[in-house]
């Protein structure tokens, strides 16, 4: 379950270990192993999956719950999904699958939409979540700490070009948080201006929920999003979600197995702790701790704890 979409079937095209043009300072899947700047880099550095694989990892999916129960398709994963060089080909796979019943979206980092591979794959998906945490080119090099070839303002550009061009619907998502003497909450009226002139559809305001890359990176408050959604809502008319309202939950009938591959999936890609994965699965938390208790008895997680919670995470098998 997604605060984001709702039901939503995640799709990863690119899989560990962690591949991106960042290494953003929030990042619960720690640091990136490949920090790279283009496509052809990517491609010459390591494999991905093919569409042939992720064809049948979501058809198995869709064997546990029926496709109307499922509101998107969402491409997101351990790093930029858009690096994958399949990724053209796994959205038609999708749609091929689906019958084309049900909307497909994608989370990125924005970074190579400057390049027209990738601007034009993206122009395939209904809704592309495009991430945009820094208002400037400063708080851009302090929280997203990108590949010295990813230049901001080509990408607040290149991001307007795809808006002029884009028939489907084009969200940005902003991670607001708190570092050392930044505050992202406090750039308000620069984000005001930066969604207006780019012609965002959408807003996805986040904060962190997850033990983050850099332990000094803290969460705003609730009352801190409320402000800031509720000026975005008034001054520029626009949808905005955050991480803080909550969804009823509907699920499909899942086996204990289902349950626990679907768990541990999550926890192979970030540390979490029992309330929030039995929110994002829809379970009883109950549940939710005999599979965890499982998984550890089976040496596959391990606890930890982070800010006085108790959280839990794939052990790697590297």
């Amino acid at each position: 379950m997604s605060w984001r979409l709702g039901r939503s079937l995640g799709v990863d095209p690119v899989q560990p270990p962690k591949i991106c043009t960042y290494d953003c300072i929030y990042c619960q899947l720690g640091p990136t192993r490949y920090k790279i700047g283009s496509l052809d880099e990517a491609y010459r550095l390591r494999t991905f999956p093919s569409a042939e694989q992720l064809r049948k990892e979501l058809e198995r999916k869709l064997r546990t719950c029926a496709l109307g129960f499922i509101n998107f398709i969402t491409f997101s994963g351990c790093g930029e999904p858009t690096l994958s060089p399949n990724l053209r080909e796994l959205v038609l796979r999708v749609r091929d699958v689906t019958k084309g019943l049900v909307p497909v979206a994608i989370l990125t980092n924005s970074s190579l939409i400057c390049d027209e591979r990738v601007a034009s794959t993206l122009a395939m998906f209904d809704l592309v979540i495009a991430k945009l945490d820094a208002p400037s080119e400063e708080e851009f090099k302090v929280v997203n700490r990108p590949h010295e070839a990813i230049r901001y303002d080509d990408v607040v550009e290149a991001l307007k070009e795809f808006r002029r061009r884009y028939r489907g619907v084009l969200a940005v998502e902003i991670m607001l948080l708190k570092y050392k003497g930044l505050n992202l909450i406090e750039k308000v009226d620069e984000y005001k201006e930066l969604i207006r002139y780019i012609g965002f559809d959408m807003v996805q305001a986040n904060t962190v929920t997850r033990p983050p890359q850099i332990e000094e990176v803290k969460a705003i408050s609730k009352e801190e999003m409320n402000e800031f959604a509720r000026v975005l809502r008034e001054e520029l008319r626009i949808d905005v979600k955050d991480p803080y309202s909550s969804r009823p939950l509907i699920r499909g009938k899942l086996t204990l197995e289902d349950v626990e591959n679907e768990i541990y999936e999550v926890l192979k890609r970030r540390p979490c702790s029992v309330a929030y994965l039995s929110r994002i699965l829809g379970l009883e938390e109950k549940a939710t701790v005999e599979v965890v208790r499982r998984l550890l008895r089976r040496g596959l997680v391990e606890e930890v704890v982070y800010r006085g919670e108790m959280v839990y995470r794939a052990i790697s098998s590297s």
